[in-house]
Formats: structure tokens, sequence, C-alpha cells
């Protein structure tokens, strides 16, 4: 005869019970909602998007990213510039010394050649690929942020240089960022000094001064979601309203509808245009003079009077949005090689500025290259190119 104690169905269901609940409580990921962005990642992108000297053309708010376990992007601007003829050492040094003109801090700069590379004074042989790293000045993390520019030959050995800024910034969930020494650039292998290595370690979570987060310490927040369709009545308004611009039309560079991208967190592409890879337009100052009185330009950039050059120009298309052209004359002979439009996107655009009258590239403007060169005027404003549902408070 068993001597196993009789349990009751009753005790025996409520085993079961707290089995099942400790095991969900132990296999329950916790909600990523708090990794969204919010109003302070927002103000800390719209500073990068106004920024004189990065004036990105990509732009979006720090976001989450669910791949790879989750993935703070913490990259809210870019921006790519051609120049014919130089090196790419010169186009770094020319941007370097645009950005210590707009309240960046150079860190440090790693100067590296493959293959022959080129012949540069003294015998020596001249980088390929120059890629510098900068911080701005204040300290404060609301106004923190590091840049990279990256500057080489194109990869099939033509004359064209292509260079590339990136801007990321602190995530609202970060209490730390990282800052350095500020170097000048004389000593960086922009000038004498030595190469070293500018590359920035990943930090896919929110850090601290100690290192990584606790993710048991981050709040387990639904995620956001979107509270609008992809496409509204007042932007297939001001969609159909661009479509009607000549100058627009002639560039074809009316905006089209916007996409949500595939498996990315409903990230939404917003209404936009771009010149295919390879377009050139004719010259900057030409495009700019032929645009209808119903634009206006609101920023523009020079690097010297034969650099790399930007126009931004916005007109109204009604329901409170606007439409915003930039235009990119290469280094060299300033033609537009790059050429994009986007729409606003209400409370996340940045309003345009005033009325530049007299761009930079509309007459003479002595000097080469270097910080008392590069001259701007107006304030950028282009985008967002791309959303995320965002947290409604911080």
């Amino acid at each position: 005869m068993s001597t196993r104690p009789r349990w009751s169905v009753a005790l025996r269901l409520a085993i079961v019970v707290c089995t099942v609940g400790l095991i969900i409580a132990c296999t329950t990921t916790p909600k990523s909602g708090a990794w969204f962005g919010n109003p302070t990642d927002l103000a800390r992108a719209q500073a990068i998007w106004t920024d004189p000297w990065a004036a990105p053309t990509t732009t979006k708010v720090a976001q989450y990213e669910s791949g790879q376990s989750g993935v703070l992007d913490r990259t809210v601007g870019k921006r790519v510039t051609d120049s014919t003829g130089g090196t790419a050492r010169a186009r770094v040094s020319d941007e370097v010394s645009a950005a210590l003109s707009s309240g960046w801090q150079l860190v440090g700069v790693a100067c590296t050649t493959v293959g022959s590379g080129g012949s540069a004074a003294g015998g020596t042989v001249e980088p390929t690929h120059v890629e510098a790293l900068l911080q701005r000045a204040s300290g404060e993390i609301d106004r923190a942020a590091t840049a990279t520019v990256q500057s080489a030959r194109a990869v099939d050995g033509g004359a064209t240089i292509y260079t590339t800024v990136t801007v990321t910034v602190p995530h609202h969930l970060d209490t730390w960022w990282p800052r350095a020494v500020a170097t000048p650039p004389e000593a960086t292998c922009l000038g004498t000094g030595p190469s070293v290595d500018v590359k920035q370690p990943l930090r896919q979570g929110p850090w601290t001064d100690h290192g990584p987060v606790d993710p048991a310490k981050i709040p387990s927040l639904d995620a956001p979601t979107w509270s609008t369709p992809l496409v509204t009545d007042a932007l297939s308004e001001a969609i159909r309203t661009a479509a009607t611009d000549p100058w627009l039309r002639q560039l074809t560079l009316a905006p089209a509808l916007p996409a949500q991208a595939a498996l990315s967190d409903e990230v939404r592409a917003s209404a936009s245009a771009t010149a295919p890879s390879g377009t050139t337009l004719g010259p900057l100052a030409d495009i700019v003079t032929s645009a209808p009185p119903s634009w206006r330009i609101t920023y523009a950039a020079c690097f010297g009077n034969a650099g790399p050059a930007t126009a931004e120009l916005t007109r109204d298309v009604g329901e409170g949005r606007w439409v915003t052209m930039r235009l990119g004359g290469r280094g060299g002979d300033r033609l537009v090689t790059r050429a994009s439009s986007v729409i606003s996107t209400p409370s996340l655009s940045t309003a345009p500025g005033a009325t530049v009258r007299e761009p930079c590239f509309s007459g003479s403007f002595s000097g080469t290259s270097g910080a008392e060169t590069f001259r701007v005027d107006g304030i950028p404003a282009f985008g967002p190119t791309s959303t995320q549902p965002m947290l409604a408070s911080t």
C-alpha cells in the first residue's frame, strides 16, 4: 500500500497555477516603449538639423531598432557632398575648419592609404581615406553631439572626392556622453601630427558614466503607435499642390507619397524625392535663379569660392505644410549633383527661417579653403526624412 500523501485536487491546481505564473514571470520580455524617442530626443535632433555646419539631408530622431535584441540608433543627421579634384585630406580640413567656426571641437583624425595613394608635399604618400571625429563644445547632455567626417576618392579611381558628415546625439535614456580633450588640426594628420584611431564603440543600449544601464532599471512601457494613417487628407493635398509646381516638375523632384519601411519598427519615410545618383542638374546659381517667386532661399553655405556649396529653398503647399528643396553644388564647378525635396511633418519639422537675399554663391566670394572662407547664410531646416512613433512626454 502506497504511503505517498494524497493531495487534494485544489492543492494540485494551486501548484500548477503558481508554477505557470513563475514561468511567465521569468520569461516575459520587458516592454520596449521607453527606448522609443520622446520630446527630449526631438529637441536634440532639431538642434542638429538646424546646425549651420552639419546641415544634414537625411534627418530623423534617435530611435529604437528591435534587431539584435534592441539597439538605440542615435544617428540624427547625415550629409554627403561631392568635389572634383583635390584630396580627401583637403576636403576634411575644410569641413573641420567650418565646424570649428560653428561651435564644434576636433578630437582626432585618422589618415589611411589604400593602394598607391597620391603624392604629397615632401614626397610622402597622400592618404586615400581621412576620417575626423568632432564633438560639440558644450558639455551639457542636451547639447552634446558627436560628428564624424569621412572623405575618400571614388572607388572607381575617378577624380571625385565624396565626403560624408554623420552626427549622433544622446538618447533620453543616456545619462552620459563621451567627451575628449580637443586638439588643434595642425596637431593631427591634417597637419604634421600622427594618425589616431577615431572609431567609436557601439553602445547598443542606454549608458551612464559607469557603463551600460542595468536593463532592469529601464521602465517597461508599451511601445508608442501611430495615431494617424500613413497618408492623411492634409498630406495628400500638400503633395498634390507640390506636384503642380513647375519648378519641381522641371527638376523631377516633386515629393512622392510616403512609404512604410518594411520590418523597421513602424518607421515611416516622409513625402520626399531625391535626384538619381549620377544626375547633374546644372550650375547651382542658375538653378536657384530659375526658381519661381513662390520659392524663397532660407539657407546657403559655401566652402570658399571653389568648394562645395549648398542652397535650401522653401515654399508653402497649404494645410500648414511646406516643401523644402536642398541643392548641393559640388566642389570645383558648383554643378548640382545632389538634390532632394521633402514635405514638412507637423510638430516635428523646424520652421524655415528668414529669406536669404544674397546667398554666398550668388556673387564673388574670395578665398579657397579654411574657416575664414566658410560662409553660411540663414538656417537649414530639412526634414525629417523619416519618422517613428514617439512617446508623448519625457
